[in-house]
């Protein structure tokens, strides 16, 4: 990074802490520029898991009694367990 950058970063750092009891400040903080492709693939990516989640509930509702077992997402990620 060049010098001036830095500066002009270290000047912004110094602005934010020292309005950052201001009302507007604090909320222009909050909110950050999310890239639109990054933004695209967040939502595309909550779509899949929710429809995998409807999925799953179908079929559940669908299969005899018993069949088929509700397992939370933590256990659906881990591949084994060492011993």
């Amino acid at each position: 990074m060049l010098p001036r950058e830095k500066e002009k970063l270290a000047y912004y750092e110094k602005l934010k802490k020292r309005y950052q009891y201001n009302k507007e400040v604090r909320r222009i903080l909050r909110h950050r520029h999310v890239p639109k492709f990054i933004k695209n693939r967040q939502k595309k990516k909550v779509i899949q898991t929710e429809s995998k989640k409807r999925k799953e509930e179908n079929i559940r509702m669908n299969a005899p009694s018993g069949t088929l077992d509700y397992t939370s997402e933590k256990r659906t990620k881990i591949a084994g367990i060492e011993e």
